[in-house]
């Protein structure tokens, strides 16, 4: 028995990183799909970057993952952020 093929749709997505903030604010809809975000290196961030952020959550998806949660490998979870 043979699975059907199902075609779904290619996404590209950009690093959010504070360097390229107004490059990011600036680009054309459509140029990509999303943005991935490290929390981690967003928590507690005001101010400019702060409301850039928010600007850009509104007009693209975020696509958000961790670096220090361990989730997967054996030794335990590792709780809070070093």
């Amino acid at each position: 028995m043979q699975t059907p093929l199902t075609s779904t749709k290619a996404s590209v997505g950009l690093g959010l990183r504070r360097g390229l903030m107004k490059d990011l604010q600036a680009a054309p809809l459509g140029d990509f799909d999303f943005l991935e975000v490290a929390p981690e290196n967003w928590i507690g961030i005001g101010g400019a970057h702060g409301a850039a952020l928010r600007a850009l959550a509104e007009r693209y998806p975020l696509s958000c993952h961790g670096f220090f949660l361990s989730l997967g490998r054996p030794a335990p979870v590792a709780i809070g952020v070093p």
